[in-house]
C-alpha cells in the first residue's frame, strides 16, 4: 500500500498518483493509496509511506527541513516499509514528489525526455531494494522557460522554483528602482536611453540595495529575490 497523511498536501497526493502511474505502466502493478489514519504499523506489512505520515513519525527517522529545503528528500527502508519524504513546508514540499521520481529511477530506470516521451525498463520483476538515500540538489531552485506552462512536465523534470517571490522573475531592476520615479533626478543611474540601470554607478547600487532590503522587510515570507536586467535589445553606448 501507498500511505499518505490524512491531510496530505497537493504535492504528496501528486507524488502518490505519479508512483502508481509509472508502476502500472512498467510492471502492471497498481497499489492502493490509503490515508495514514486507516493503517497501523506492522513490521510484516509492506508500505510505501510518502510525506509525514503517522508511520513516518513513529519510525524514529529524523530529518531537517532546513537541510532538505524544497527539493531534497530521503528514501529510507525500515523493516518492510519504505519511507519517502521531503520537507514539510506547505505548498513548496516538492521533495516528496522528487523522492518518488528518485525511487522510480532506481526501481524501473525511469527517464523523462519530454512531455510525451519517457522511458523505463519493461518486463521486470519488482523486488524492493533496501534504501538509505539522502538527496539534496546543489541548486534548490531550477527553472526553464519551455516546460513552464506544462506543470506536470515541469514537475517530472524537477523544474520548480519552490520559493515565495512577489516581485516577479527575470526582468526586475525597474521594479526596485522604477524609471518613472528616479530617472529625472538620477539620470546617471540609467543608460542614456533610460532602458537599463548603470551597474557601475555606486550611488545607484546603494539605492538598489536599500530598495531590496525594503522589499524584504515588507515581505518577510519571501525567500528569493530575482535581480535581472530589463528586457531590451538596445545596447549601452560608449558614454554609458
Amino acid at each position: 500500500k501507498i500511505v499518505i497523511p490524512a491531510d496530505a498536501s497537493d504535492n504528496v497526493n501528486l507524488a502518490a498518483s505519479e508512483l502508481n502511474v509509472f508502476l502500472t505502466e512498467a510492471a502492471g502493478v497498481t497499489l492502493p493509496i490509503v490515508k495514514d489514519d486507516s493503517v497501523t504499523y506492522d513490521n510484516s506489512q509492506k508500505f510505501i509511506s510518502i510525506g509525514r505520515t503517522s508511520l513516518f513519525e513513529a519510525s524514529g527517522i529524523t530529518v531537517d527541513d532546513d537541510e532538505l529545503k524544497t527539493s531534497g528528500y530521503i528514501l529510507k527502508t525500515i523493516d518492510k516499509t519504505l519511507y519517502i519524504t521531503g520537507c514539510n513546508w506547505p505548498y513548496i514540499d516538492y521533495g516528496n514528489i522528487y523522492g518518488v521520481y528518485g525511487f522510480l529511477k532506481e526501481m524501473i530506470g525511469l527517464e523523462i525526455y519530454s512531455s510525451d516521451c519517457y522511458d523505463y525498463k519493461s518486463e521486470l520483476e519488482l523486488n524492493m531494494k533496501k534504501f538509505d538515500v539522502k538527496d539534496i540538489p546543489d541548486y534548490d531552485s531550477r527553472n526553464f522557460s519551455s516546460p513552464r506552462k506544462d506543470t506536470l512536465y515541469s514537475m517530472r523534470l524537477r523544474y520548480r522554483s519552490g520559493y515565495s517571490n512577489k516581485m516577479g522573475t527575470v526582468h526586475t531592476q525597474f521594479k526596485f528602482l522604477p524609471k518613472e520615479k528616479y530617472f529625472e533626478e538620477h539620470k546617471d543611474w540609467y543608460n542614456s536611453e533610460g532602458t537599463q540601470l548603470r551597474l557601475i554607478n555606486n550611488e545607484m547600487r546603494d539605492a538598489f540595495v536599500e530598495a531590496v532590503k525594503d522589499y524584504l522587510r515588507s515581505n518577510p515570507d519571501a525567500s528569493l529575490v530575482y535581480i535581472g536586467i530589463e528586457d531590451t535589445f538596445e545596447k549601452f553606448s560608449d558614454a554609458d
